[in-house]
Order: structure tokens, then C-alpha cells, then sequence
């Protein structure tokens, strides 16, 4: 038995039926008495919620293959490699830098997430 669904042609209700092998193309309506046709698909193929748009990379954005795996300070120095970008290595560069110098990162730390010191 194969559950399908059907929608009248009158007065646009819908309702599932039970069929055998035999699957009929329209039935009666069981709210107006009306021609109700098969639909295809199914409701779950229409009801998917959009995809958001995508924003600025960030750096954990998996458009660079092991940035995921990075810290972020990695990631962003791997990114900018990989595109060539001398401003954003140069930028990166001044960043964890500074960050050294007030204690916020430490140099000797894995750049893996996860991995031992």
C-alpha cells in the first residue's frame, strides 16, 4: 500500500489515500464530492526553508580545505595565502603581533584546535 495525496480541482482541499498497486490518477473528493487529481511530489519536496545568503568568509568558512581544523588567527593566515592577499597577510601578520604583545596569544600554542601544548 502506498500512501498518495490528491487535491480537488472545485474547491482545492487535499487528502491522502491509501492505494494498492494500482495507483488511479483522480478520485472523488471526500469534502465536496468533487474530482480531486493526484498530486506528484508530496508536500516535503516544496517545504524546505531557503538557503541563507552567504556573507564574508569567515575564518572558519570550509572554502579553504583544513581552516575548520585552525584556530581562527591559522585560518585567516592560510586563507591569505592561499588567495595571494599580501594587505590581509600583512594585516594578519600585525594582528597576532599585537596579540602576542598584550598576552592574548600564545606563540608556542599548536595552530590545530584540539591538540595538546
Amino acid at each position: 500500500m502506498i500512501l498518495v495525496e490528491y487535491a480537488c480541482t472545485e474547491c482545492a482541499s487535499r487528502q491522502e489515500n491509501w492505494a494498492a498497486h494500482e495507483i488511479p490518477t483522480a478520485t472523488t473528493c471526500i469534502a465536496c464530492g468533487g474530482r480531486a487529481r493526484r498530486r506528484f511530489g508530496g508536500t516535503l519536496l516544496g517545504s524546505a526553508p531557503a538557503v541563507p545568503a552567504q556573507g564574508a568568509p569567515s575564518a572558519h568558512s570550509h572554502g579553504t580545505p583544513g581552516s575548520c581544523v585552525l584556530m581562527p588567527t591559522a585560518a585567516r593566515m592560510l586563507e591569505a595565502r592561499i588567495r595571494g592577499d599580501r594587505r590581509a597577510i600583512d594585516r594578519e601578520t600585525a594582528h597576532q603581533q599585537k596579540a602576542i604583545s598584550e598576552g592574548k596569544l600564545n606563540p608556542h600554542r599548536p595552530p590545530v584546535v584540539g591538540q595538546p601544548q
